[in-house]
């Protein structure tokens, strides 16, 4: 998880020098790929929770994958009001 965590935070477009139509489409394919991979590990997650409940142990937090998911939303936003200033 921590290697997801800190591959997500170097790859995700977190800020902006020029837009372009061009730009703007590479952050949104960027966006959705780590959406789709979050999504994935979040439902590992899930199974691995389910596993520790039937195994009677304390589920794990997951706490950089709320963090990624909770910062894909906010980059999500971002990438909107760019695109809704560059149009």
């Amino acid at each position: 998880m921590k290697d997801y965590r800190l591959e997500f935070q170097n790859k995700c477009p977190k800020s902006i020098m020029e837009s372009s139509p061009q730009i703007i489409a590479e952050a949104y394919d960027l966006i959705t790929e780590y959406y789709q991979k979050t999504g994935e590990l979040e439902e590992e997650a899930r199974e691995l929770n389910n596993l520790e409940t039937l195994f009677d142990m304390q589920k794990s937090s997951y706490k950089d994958l709320r963090d990624c998911r909770i910062e894909l939303v906010q980059l999500k936003q971002m990438w909107d009001l760019v695109a809704l200033i560059d149009f």
